[in-house]
């Protein structure tokens, strides 16, 4: 799922990180494995925040958040974090 693009983000090759995260993703998606959909999500986000891209960094978190939380997972604790840290950074821009 995400070996290749855990090779690429070692290799500081981002993009080639970002496509790979999102064809896994897909598949995953279409083949019902949501817990690894949910990570593989998070990874994504994480990936796109690594490269300051906090808007797309974001919906893949929430998204991850809604699946692992509808599993009822812990990993899902460490994704929420993310977010609220991501939106109080955010929010200190806006005001």
């Amino acid at each position: 799922m995400s070996g290749a693009s855990a090779i690429h983000q070692y290799l500081h090759q981002p993009d080639h990180a970002l496509t790979c995260y999102q064809h896994a993703a897909e598949l995953l998606h279409q083949t019902g494995e949501r817990y690894y959909e949910g990570r593989c999500l998070a990874a994504l986000g994480d990936t796109y925040h690594d490269t300051g891209r906090t808007a797309p960094a974001r919906a893949a978190w929430q998204q991850a958040l809604n699946i692992l939380t509808d599993l009822d997972h812990p990993e899902a604790d460490p994704v929420r974090t993310k977010l609220h840290q991501c939106e109080a950074v955010s929010s200190r821009f806006i005001t």
